[in-house]
């Protein structure tokens, strides 16, 4: 994986992981980032879209767990 892929994985994951945090300001700014449906570089969208996601099916999943009350399992990139 590149470099500037990791980053987008990096943006990612830190997105999916902010939102099940204890502290709500993190939670809110990892929801408006991941529910804005924006083009541009380091949006959501564009995020996904490296990896061949669909950011509305994405955002649907996160969507059917329970109001995203779930336990995300925290990857590192450093894993790749």
């Amino acid at each position: 994986m590149t470099g500037s892929k990791k980053l987008v994985y990096a943006c990612i994951v830190d997105a999916l992981s902010n939102i099940y945090s204890k502290d709500p300001s993190v939670r809110e700014e990892a929801y408006n980032w991941i529910s804005k449906d924006e083009d541009h570089l380091f949006s959501f969208n564009s995020c996904c879209l490296v990896f061949d996601l669909d950011p509305k099916v994405v955002r649907e999943s996160l969507e059917k767990q329970d109001k995203w009350d779930y336990k995300v399992k925290r990857f590192r990139v450093r894993d790749l």
